[in-house]
């Protein structure tokens, strides 16, 4: 019964999105534009481990939770990145970042928590780490089964594996390793940038539908703050 209701439910949602585009088509305006149907879904549970998003996160469209996946207040998820809390939990920190394309994966006993502020660029990947408040994790930088503290760097491309990154460190290279401490002004200039893409994912949010709409649809439900 409920694999029918969930049928008829898509089929409903899909004749909506139909008629939407029919609409938009027959208006005159210069700038309407025609939205794919896209049966991507952004928030899956997963063995009755429910993705939890607390108030004003912003999850783009072709992003994924999985499973056990928490992400706080004014936290952003961008395009094409995949949390898939399957084997253990995910917590992403009020004002973090996780930008496109990124991959944070888990493994028994081995979760990903991340702090405050924290910004995860471009196609990083994450697996059974702690990430402090106030750090940046660089493009393309590798983090695995390793603790990074507050207000540290790991540099574009490089690869931390079973390793303790300490507080307000600069770590770079394959296999990572220390470089030099960081200055105040750069570990604040990290608060500001993911300030400031807390402030660029509301732009973002304002353009779709908002997350707790989708989360009404696809069964998943919203929780308290972590």
């Amino acid at each position: 019964m409920a694999r029918f209701i969930n049928t008829i439910g898509r089929a409903l949602r899909e004749t909506g999105q139909a008629m939407d585009r029919l609409g938009l088509a027959a208006m005159d305006v210069e700038n309407t534009f025609l939205v794919p149907l896209n049966r991507h879904r952004q928030l899956m549970n997963l063995e009755g481990k429910v993705p939890s998003l607390s108030g004003d996160v912003w999850v783009a469209p072709s992003a994924s939770a999985i499973g056990d996946v928490a992400v706080s207040a004014g936290a952003s998820v961008w395009y094409g990145t995949v949390l898939r809390g399957d084997a253990a939990p995910i917590v992403v920190g009020p004002g973090s970042n996780i930008q496109d394309l990124t991959s944070i994966t888990t493994s028994e006993g081995a979760g990903v928590t991340i702090g405050s502020k924290v910004t995860v660029g471009h196609k990083a990947m994450l697996h059974g780490c702690s990430i402090g408040d106030g750090t940046l994790v660089g493009m393309g930088a590798q983090v695995y089964n390793s603790t990074v503290e507050g207000g540290a760097m790991v540099a574009a491309g490089a690869v931390v594996k079973d390793a303790a990154v300490g507080a307000g460190q600069l770590w770079a290279g394959n296999p990572a390793t220390h470089v030099r401490d960081l200055t105040p002004d750069e570990v604040q200039a990290m608060v500001k940038q993911a300030e400031a893409y807390a402030t660029l994912s509301g732009k973002h949010r304002t353009e779709f539908a908002d997350v707790a709409d989708l989360m009404d649809s696809e069964g998943a439900q919203a929780k308290g703050s972590y």
